[in-house]
Parts: C-alpha cells; structure tokens; sequence
C-alpha cells in the first residue's frame, strides 16, 4: 500500500512470510525533507490492535505474532497523525 500526499509512505503485510512469523510488516517514508515520518495502524485477526513505526526516511521490517485483517499506513509527526491511506485487507 502507498500513499502519495506530496511525499510518499508505504506499508505491506505477509499473512505467510515463510519466516518462522505468523505475518510480517513493512514500513517506509521517502521524504527525507520534512518531519513526517510513517506509522502503520494494523488490525489483527483475533480482535485485537497495534501501531507500529515512526519511521522516517527510511525502512522497517518486522515479525508480527499473528495474522493480520487489516491495516493502513499513515503520515505521523510526534503525537499528530495525518492524511491516512485506506484500510487493505491482505
């Protein structure tokens, strides 16, 4: 999932990675101009929630504990949150 507002920020989930995880997340921010960084909002499959970053210009992967529903990626600056993509479901 990409979301373009003027910068870009990216995230994308593997429900079966092969890697020993339940899922896996990646998170990017390409704007390495402003203070916006990215965060993802994930909904897992059990009911429950998690957000995972700030990143900022740059990458983060990581090995999640269960499977995900859904998720969306945003822009985030300290405790503000911006312009988010829509939910994907993978």
């Amino acid at each position: 999932m990409s979301y373009w507002d003027g910068s870009k920020v990216e995230a994308q989930v593997d429900n079966n990675p092969g890697s020993g995880s339940a899922s896996w997340l990646w998170i990017a921010d390409y704007d390495k101009t402003d203070v916006w960084g990215a965060v993802a909002h994930v909904n897992f499959v059990d009911g429950s929630s998690a957000t995972y970053g700030e990143i900022r210009n740059g990458s983060q992967s990581t090995g999640l504990s269960k499977d995900v529903r859904s998720f969306e990626v945003c822009f985030h600056s300290g405790a503000t949150t911006r312009n988010c993509s829509g939910w994907v479901y993978p």
